[in-house]
């Protein structure tokens, strides 16, 4: 499985949407050049070209946030430019956290799943 996830693209860009694993490279003179900050990147926001994002909204996982935090940055995302998806799915059971969440593209929503696993 590794090899076939080194071969996943680091990014999909549709109309509206840039999705990504971590997020972008503002600091690189082309944030999609930069194929390791798509997997690792952290605390990036205050970076974001606006200029060169344009309409589109980033969305991402990789950074844990809690529940209220994503639903509430989600109702301000005309006003954001990324929207962060990583509600700590595998953090069995902490407040706020072990939950799936998705973002309907189509209806523009999100969607929560909790973690239904045994706590280990």
């Amino acid at each position: 499985y590794i090899d076939w996830m080194r071969q996943l693209k680091r990014y999909i860009e549709i109309p509206g949407y840039i999705l990504v694993h971590a997020g972008l490279n503002f600091k690189a003179p082309d944030p999609f050049s930069h194929p390791e900050s798509m997997i690792w990147i952290r605390d990036w926001y205050e970076d974001i070209n606006r200029d060169w994002l344009g309409d589109r909204l980033i969305v991402h996982g990789h950074t844990p946030m809690p529940m209220p935090l994503i639903k509430a940055m989600f109702k301000h995302h005309q006003k954001l430019p990324a929207q962060d998806i990583d509600c700590g799915a595998a953090l069995n059971h902490q407040s706020f956290f072990s939950h799936l969440c998705a973002f309907d593209l189509t209806n523009r929503e999100l969607v929560f799943q909790e973690n239904v696993e045994a706590v280990t």
